[in-house]
């Protein structure tokens, strides 16, 4: 488990990397008023985005390590502290300003995450029916249908919050994904729907967090993501893959969780707009 918790750790710290580094690459684009494919395909030429994207990649690949092993609301708790990653590099390479109800909902992320890794036992894996995971693909497919009006909203902070969360939710079906694959061959992957679910959860995740980071300031947008990222697949891991904390831990872990997550939705509450820096930018 130790080995687990510390590729999670650094997991968040590549993830709150990358979003930095998604957020420079999709405010230097012009701004997208709908749910545009095009804006992936103009950040697949910058440098810094591709960057991000390798950070991503290495991130979830250690997800996926730990998930074979810990609980899904775990692995999503810790996953989370890349808002603190997050905040900080907002400051440091955004310019951005921090409160202090920011920093004290860092604090708590923090302290909700060491009660969790201090409750939670290890997991076997989940083994779930073939029914089960054509619904989780069939879940992306829905999640995708409901972010095309969301898209055409004005752009602003009520539809970048709206679209963090749908992308919370496709990261959500994408951490789902990987805790119930079958294994890891080629033909494997091939044969499960639930591999295909996470890469199109993960494509759609990818593309709504891009068209959000363009209208509302990096740390609104991500603790609306994380924090729903973090409830949804925590259900999901309770419901579809039997996910339990410790014997006898349970209070604590529910307390852990709710100041972990509690705190990626004080930076969601606190995080200004900052509009002037982030609608409507061009090249």
């Amino acid at each position: 488990m130790l080995v687990a918790f510390g590729a999670l750790l650094l997991s968040a710290i590549c993830a709150g990397t990358a979003t930095i580094l998604q957020a420079g690459a999709a405010r230097r684009m012009p701004t997208a008023d709908r749910l545009d494919a095009g804006l992936l395909l103009g950040l697949l030429r910058r440098s810094n985005y591709l960057l991000a994207l390798a950070l991503l990649v290495v991130g979830m690949l250690l997800a996926i390590y730990a998930l074979r092993s810990l609980p899904l609301y775990l692995v999503q708790a810790v996953r989370s502290s890349s808002l603190g990653v997050t905040a900080l590099l907002s400051v440091l390479v955004l310019k951005q300003r921090l409160l202090w109800s920011e920093l004290a909902a860092v604090l708590a992320v923090g302290a909700g995450l060491v009660v969790l890794a201090m409750t939670s036992g290890q997991q076997e894996a989940a083994e779930v029916g073939t029914t089960a995971r054509f619904a989780v693909l069939a879940t992306v497919v829905v999640l995708g249908v409901l972010a095309v009006p969301l898209a055409r909203r004005p752009p602003g902070t009520a539809s970048a919050v709206a679209l963090g969360v749908l992308a919370g939710l496709s990261f959500a079906v994408l951490a789902l994904g990987a805790r119930i694959l079958r294994g890891f061959a080629p033909l494997t992957l091939l044969a499960d729907p639930a591999a295909w679910a996470m890469g199109v959860a993960g494509v759609l995740g990818l593309l709504l967090s891009a068209t959000a980071l363009q209208r509302a300031s990096v740390v609104t947008v991500t603790s609306a993501t994380v924090a729903t990222e973090a409830v949804a697949a925590a259900a999901l891991g309770l419901l579809v893959c039997g996910d339990r904390p410790a014997t006898g831990s349970e209070i604590a872990t529910v307390c852990g969780f709710m100041l972990a997550v509690g705190g990626a939705l004080g930076l969601a509450r606190f995080g200004g707009p900052a509009e002037e820096q982030v609608a409507g930018q061009r090249t």
